[in-house]
């Protein structure tokens, strides 16, 4: 791809602010309107087949002026109405089946206008009127009444009434137009500088079809999976509400009611759609989903790295069957967290690599690095400790090759000004806690002694080094191959991974080949980030066996740490697939190892979830 020209930089620039902004009041104004919201639960669990009717003074209830609700996930009845100024009455009707045992526990009208939402909660007491109702309670907070007909009806008369006005300036919804900008501005780029032939065309789809897929999975597991099922994700919670009421840059962790000791960015950034008025189950969806935004914005940027790479078909479906299927990512990329800042901390660090080793030396390429290296240092140790080793692999590639990096005053200035903030939190920690990471040993020493990080001498088991690793070995199967979390899925053999595990190995072998010149960079970032990973895995080895040693701790092995560079694998493999792509044998070997690779992630989950 030829390089963009200066001034096509700001039109693509004007493009993304233009959709963004588009796609964001877009949103808005479809929230825009009046909703009833009616919490009712019959005693027998199904979806009620109720219905509402509204009418004016001196007019009558008709058909024409019904709504049929829209049921949420949290069981509320939601019913789109007129506005308040042309409503004096309503009436539902609960259900069209008799002797039918049902609570009502809420109702409130919501006014969306834009960022302000007014709230009208209605005493459900003051009924004008019932029809085929049996009142078994009442009160104003719960009815709980028995359907005595086939038309069951409860008239309300609305009156005069007093809401309560908040302002929301729907954060989700901007990351989801910001998500829309991205991949449109990328869209509308790449058919401007590609030649537009049957390649383009099938690579193009091939991306978009991987992308709607892990876009698919995403969604499903975020509303599928139960709350506390992904690793520590109680901990998580617990973390999000101690930020709600202490917002600090370097956190009192031995006040907090965790044994967490991440810096708090993640945890901040799940406040901002914190909301006060909601249940715990609802925030914890709004957690959740912005989670997942994080999660798809890493994903599209780990697209981008492959799309930019110039592979054949072959070599793209490998990368991006890699990238798909392995298990915890999409799985984490779900739930509540910290992981998926980290991973977008992985991601757009490595992009800013990229460009240095494609001799760009623009501010912009400092920007990016300094930019990911701070989002990974301020999401969890490990994802810095990846970053620290793809720079230490860099600084060596740099001294081999003789072949250096410039910079300009303004550059050292831009990066200093990301890293002051790690310098500060960094040695507030060691001054504080007198260690490098307010570990749960530190923070809370009478609980650790009482916690499963910690075992009595008489009751450990001792392992011995090669036990160790066998066991480091058996968390990889089960965490990397599989679903490793309070709700493990795993395979019973390695043939239920077959295709992912030789994907692996093909990505070890291509390790050690020498970097085809056109894809120079994109190898140089695969095998950096690959001795990355391997590096990581060596010191996960050593300070969790030491731990196992030290306080007969069995855990700390669990491969989702290194996630944050699981592309590795991918872009690895792919130039494997690049230098045999010739042989047709080969080439139903690599695809079929594809497909046994996708069926063993999403695929698999589906059979065995329960």
């Amino acid at each position: 791809m030829s390089s963009i020209k200066p001034y096509m930089k700001y039109i693509y620039l004007l493009i993304f602010f233009i959709t963004t902004l588009l796609a964001y009041i877009g949103q808005l104004f479809m929230q825009n309107g009046t909703l009833l919201e009616v919490k009712m639960v019959p005693k027998e669990p199904y979806i009620l087949n109720a219905k509402l009717y509204y009418a004016s003074e001196n007019h009558l209830f008709s058909e024409t002026k019904s709504a049929l609700p829209f049921v949420n996930k949290q069981g509320i009845y939601l019913f789109s109405i007129p506005k308040l100024k042309n409503i004096d009455y309503l009436r539902l009707d609960p259900s069209s089946r008799a002797g039918k045992a049902i609570t009502l526990t809420h109702m409130s009208i919501v006014v969306r206008n834009w960022f302000k939402t007014t709230r009208y909660t209605l005493d459900i007491s003051n009924l004008s009127k019932e029809v085929q109702v049996a009142f078994k309670e009442k009160s104003k907070s719960k009815l709980h009444f028995l359907t005595s007909g086939r038309d069951s009806q409860l008239h309300f008369k609305l009156g005069k009434l007093s809401g309560e006005k908040t302002h929301h300036y729907y954060f989700i919804e901007l990351m989801i137009a910001i998500l829309l900008g991205v991949g449109t501005t990328f869209l509308i780029w790449s058919a401007s500088k590609e030649k537009r032939d049957s390649k383009f065309t099938m690579k193009l789809m091939l991306y978009l079809l991987f992308l709607s897929f892990t876009l698919f999975k995403v969604v499903y597991y975020k509303d599928a999976v139960k709350f506390g099922y992904p690793p520590d994700e109680t901990m998580h919670l617990k973390y999000v509400q101690y930020t709600h009421n202490h917002h600090q840059i370097v956190p009192d962790f031995e006040k907090m009611p965790h044994y967490l000791s991440h810096p708090s960015l993640y945890y901040e950034m799940m406040n901002i759609v914190y909301d006060d008025t909601a249940s715990v189950k609802e925030n914890i969806q709004n957690f959740r989903t912005l989670s997942m935004l994080i999660f798809i914005l890493t994903f599209m940027l780990i697209l981008y790295l492959g799309y930019s790479a110039k592979l054949s078909i072959l070599g793209d479906f490998v990368y991006l069957s890699i990238v798909t299927s392995i298990p915890m990512h999409s799985y984490l990329g779900a739930s509540l967290t910290n992981d998926t800042l980290a991973m977008l901390g992985g991601i757009v660090f490595i992009l800013g690599l990229k460009k240095l080793f494609e001799k760009n030396y623009h501010t912009s390429t400092y920007l990016i690095l300094a930019l990911g290296a701070f989002i990974a240092f301020f999401s969890k140790l490990t994802a810095a400790l990846l970053v620290f080793f793809a720079v230490l692999y860099f600084a060596v590639h740099m001294l081999v090759t003789r072949q250096w990096i410039s910079f300009k005053k303004r550059d050292l200035i831009l990066v200093a000004l990301f890293f002051v903030p790690i310098l500060f939190y960094q040695i507030s920690i060691m001054i504080n806690y007198h260690a490098l990471v307010p570990t749960y040993n530190v923070t809370h020493p009478e609980a650790y002694l009482k916690s499963g990080f910690y075992t009595p001498e008489q009751y450990r088991q001792h392992l011995s080094p090669m036990q160790w690793f066998e066991r480091m070995v058996h968390y990889i199967q089960g965490g990397w191959f599989g679903i490793h979390s309070h709700h493990s899925i795993g395979k019973a053999s390695w043939l239920g991974y077959a295709g992912l595990l030789f994907a692996h190995i093909l990505a070890l072998i291509a390790l050690f080949f020498r970097c085809p010149e056109e894809k120079r960079s994109y190898c140089l970032i695969g095998k950096v980030t690959l001795l990355a990973i391997l590096s990581v895995q060596v010191v996960q080895y050593f300070f969790s066996y030491k731990s196992h040693l030290n306080a007969g701790y069995m855990g700390g092995l669990q491969p989702r740490y290194l996630l944050p560079f699981m592309f590795a694998f991918a872009i690895m493999a792919s130039l494997f697939v690049e230098r045999f792509k010739q042989y047709f044998v080969f080439t139903l070997v690599i695809i079929l190892m594809c497909l046994h690779a996708l069926y063993s992630d999403f695929f698999y989950f589906l059979l065995n979830y329960h």
